[in-house]
């Protein structure tokens, strides 16, 4: 019986109905290295409260292996009466109640409940749980809402050698009597914290200890912790890591004027995660990916930063003060994407933090907005199968940038007491969009009403556009459903002289959503070759260009001497190749045009992937070539002049082998990668020209090669072999199903459906078998269609959303995939809406591919 998907009603009820007041919960993780185990048992108590006035029912989840035993106060229930699916039914409530399950748990290869991951490497055990939004039903039985906070005690029983963490510190360590090998380590309770955040980690984990002392802002000692898998140990960067997270201590307390709440703070970077990372109050999860086994970018080292503290924040906006429902979703998200940028900026000393957001993080938001699918930042969110498609752009970076421009329109200061306001009143608490906004208009002093149902109950994005022609000179053009909102901004004009762009005049304006454009201070030049309308990107928009000034920012763009110039200039073009006015042939030149002298690499990494972008997925096949050829030339030229261990060589090289599975202009970099790796022994660090390359490189070399030079199945298998671990079973997976040949192709969507990859075996699989020839892969579109809906229903929804989104067949097969996808749409009255709400996104990322293509298929401008 599949009841997994609670409704916002039902969730209502439960809320009038209960409090918690603590789950005391034993997991018993003795046997988990043992892959041939499915299950692990769990002990639960929940205590709770129950106003009868409202009724004496309710229901608690649990997404279980088996249930031995429920006992209500006492009084054991008949298993076979209140076990319905994931739900046990509880009558017969009492004004005080004792809950106590007794049952299995899955170990999971999800990334979704408690995931298990066994080492290919050297055989060590790593477990860790993932909940969001609602997940933790899936290791212990919860009332899974996140207004149902609670404090928890946990225990865990587990090898004696193994590192074990929660949320909380370990207040005694039990030897098990029967066998010294294993303890019971047991938690204090936590404070009260929704059942999506609690945590627990277990294995044989590589730990590093140290002791946040306090800063100017005062407050306790922090205990800080970092955990990764012992085959990462040398790669785990401890000193940086501790001294960035100091930083942010030090920062957040001070700028909230709120000690942080949750005593000790553990970071671990754990394997197979399905997200960037998770803000488990004391115990923060994040992948592993942001340790560089081979060095990093400033900008890799930028965007681990900017996690750092988007978690970080999180310890206040999310943990300490809650949204009732994930209707409001974004009073943690939005927020802590904004402040991840801010503080990467203030105390990481990263200052392209914002020019990241405005190139790269934005490009999610502008995308997600024009699906038919986008939504107002305050959501209507009917239940946890919707929410969790809500984790998207909108909530995301649409909310951080609409939190820019609130803080462009009301001023930072006004913006931050607001906050400390907010955590003031509801800490421990729950709170909604109105709660902040009465904290926000009691600072400013400002009626914000308006201005918030404008940005945030509205969906769509406003276009703006320099027109001298119009009082003021600014035209907003209506969002899609019609809307057209205030802006605050800044602009600059530019003239070209000896083919460069200077400043000429710059002032600030607010933008009215009727009315003429007013200027606050400044001007513009009337004459100007450019006009950049939104400076240092202060709000969210798609900036349109006059052909003049189009003409100009191709011929000219990267000589801006800003970044953040940069980045907006750039963000403009890329819109305008996905909205079809201009030639993606004209893009990609003029990136490239301008890549030798980008010395940002967060622009130079960016820049690399949109011009890829714009050859592969937006110009029609016939078109291709030439454009390939350069980029794949510039991109060989580019790798012989970087110098040795520069972010540029690094960026170019990741790039480099992205492309050579369609150019073969970059084969040979691709041979020289894998010889690199080949010659170097089991135990040594492979190099080229003075560059790590890493197994992740290594791999990606193979895949080009397996598609442009012939390498087999054997070859695979010995590479693997040679250097067995993580990134080669990735490696292997992607390279393997990428072989032109229809039996590798019938292995592969073999392997996809046999239920025995884990997440990342599932997507690096996915990935391959969509590379190369696409005649190899259409045969399978309409099987791919067919077995949507049973897929849907078999998995859980994150390994469902893999299939349906690494499996969504390409354009250029031959198939109809439009037609098929929309014939699917009204066939099937009861798709569940997660699911129709992917597959009309894919839909609609075809539908927008070719009628690009089809607007440059003959002429180019």
């Amino acid at each position: 019986m599949r009841n997994e998907n609670l409704t916002r009603d039902e969730a209502s009820h439960r809320s009038a109905l209960l409090r918690i007041d603590s789950y005391d919960v034993h997991l018993d993780l003795s046997n988990a290295a043992d892959p041939e185990l499915a299950a692990f048992p769990v002990r639960a108590t929940v205590r709770f409260s129950a106003d009868l006035a409202l009724g004496a029912e309710t229901f608690i989840e649990y997404i279980h292996h088996s249930i031995d035993a429920v006992r209500l106060n006492g009084e054991p229930l008949n298993r076979h009466d209140v076990v319905e699916g994931s739900r046990i039914r509880l009558p017969g409530l009492r004004a005080e109640n004792e809950l106590v399950v007794h049952g299995y748990s899955w170990f999971s290869r999800t990334g979704e409940g408690l995931h298990r991951f066994l080492d290919p490497e050297d055989g060590r055990a790593y477990l860790y749980t993932q909940y969001e939004p609602s997940d933790c039903r899936r290791v212990i039985p919860v009332f899974e809402q996140p207004d149902l906070k609670a404090s928890f005690r946990f225990s865990v029983t587990a090898p004696a050698a193994w590192e074990v963490a929660s949320n909380t510190t370990v207040v005694s360590s039990v030897p098990d009597p029967g066998d010294e090998g294993f303890s019971k380590r047991v938690f204090a309770p936590t404070r009260r914290i929704s059942t999506y955040v609690t945590a627990i980690l277990a294995g044989q984990y590589h730990a590093v200890d140290r002791l946040h002392r306090p800063g100017a802002h005062g407050g306790d000692p922090i205990p800080m912790t970092l955990y990764c898998r012992q085959a990462l140990r040398e790669h785990l960067d401890a000193e940086e890591l501790f001294s960035l997270t100091s930083a942010g201590l030090d920062y957040f307390q001070g700028l909230f004027a709120s000690p942080y709440p949750f005593g000790t703070y553990a970071q671990a970077f754990v394997p197979e995660y399905n997200l960037g990372a998770m803000e488990n109050p004391g115990l923060v999860t994040l992948t592993e990916s942001y340790l560089h086994p081979g060095g990093a970018t400033r900008s890799q080292l930028e965007g681990r930063a900017n996690v750092v503290m988007h978690e970080m924040s999180h310890m206040w906006f999310g943990d300490l003060v809650t949204m009732a429902w994930w209707s409001d979703l974004w009073l943690k998200e939005s927020f802590a994407e904004y402040m991840g940028a801010l503080a990467a900026a203030e105390v990481g000393g990263y200052e392209d933090s914002w020019v990241t957001f405005a190139q790269r993080r934005k490009a999610w938001a502008y995308r997600q907005d024009a699906y038919s699918t986008t939504h107002p930042i305050v959501a209507d969110v009917a239940d946890v199968e919707a929410a969790k498609q809500n984790f998207d752009g909108i909530t995301y970076a649409k909310g951080a940038a609409v939190l820019k421009q609130l803080v462009a329109h009301v001023g930072f200061r006004a913006f931050v007491e607001a906050s400390r306001l907010y955590f003031a009143r509801h800490a421990y608490g729950t709170a909604d969009l109105g709660d902040f906004l009465a904290a926000l208009e009691e600072s400013s002093g400002r009626d914000l009403r308006g201005w918030a149902e404008a940005w945030l109950r509205t969906s769509g994005v406003t276009g703006l556009e320099w027109d001298p022609g119009v009082e003021g000179g600014v035209r907003q053009t209506p969002s899609s459903d019609g809307t057209l909102l205030p802006h605050t901004l800044r602009a600059r004009s530019f003239r070209l002289r000896d083919g460069r762009l200077e400043p000429a005049g710059e002032g600030e304006l607010e933008v009215p959503a009727e009315g003429p454009a007013r200027w606050a201070e400044g001007g513009l030049v009337d004459a100007a070759d450019l006009v950049l309308l939104n400076r240092d990107d202060l709000t969210y928009a798609l900036i349109g260009l006059p052909q003049r000034h189009l003409d100009a920012a191709l011929a000219a763009g990267a000589t801006l001497t800003d970044p953040i110039d940069r980045a907006v200039l750039g963000s403009t073009l890329w819109n305008l190749v996905r909205e079809g006015r201009l030639d993606p042939a004209r893009y990609a030149g003029h990136v490239l045009a301008g890549l030798a002298g980008e010395e940002s690499a967060t622009l130079l990494e960016a820049s690399l992937g949109t011009a890829s972008a714009a050859i592969l997925d937006y110009l029609p096949p016939e078109r291709r070539a030439a454009p390939l050829s350069e980029l794949a030339a510039a991109l060989r030229d580019l790798w012989d002049a970087a110098e040795e261990g520069s972010d540029a060589q690094r960026i170019v090289l990741a790039h480099g082998l992205r492309i050579a599975r369609h150019a073969p202009e970059l084969v040979q970099l691709a041979r020289d990668v894998v010889a690199a790796s080949a010659q170097a022994a089991p135990d040594d660090a492979a190099l080229l020209r003075g560059l790590p390359v890493t197994e992740q490189l290594a791999w990606s070399a193979r895949t080009a090669l397996v598609l442009q030079d012939g390498m087999g199945a054997e070859e695979l298998d010995r590479a693997a072999e040679a250097r067995p671990g993580q990134e080669a079973e990735i490696g292997r997976a992607r390279s393997a199903a990428a072989i032109p040949t229809p039996e590798a192709k019938a292995e592969a969507w073999r392997r996809l459906h046999n239920g025995e990859l884990s997440n990342d075996l599932l997507s690096a699989t996915a990935a391959g078998f969509a590379l190369g020839d696409p005649a190899l892969s259409a045969p399978y579109a309409e099987d791919y269609f067919e077995e949507l809906p049973r897929v849907w229903e078999e998995r859980t929804i994150g390994m469902a959303s893999r299939f349906v989104t690494g499996l969504f067949p390409g354009v250029d097969s031959g198939v109809d995939v439009v037609g098929a996808a929309r014939g699917l749409l009204p066939g099937e009255a009861e798709l569940p809406r997660a699911l129709r709400r992917l597959l009309t996104e894919r839909i609609e990322d075809a539908e927008r591919q070719l009628r690009v293509r089809e607007a440059w298929a003959t002429r180019e401008g």
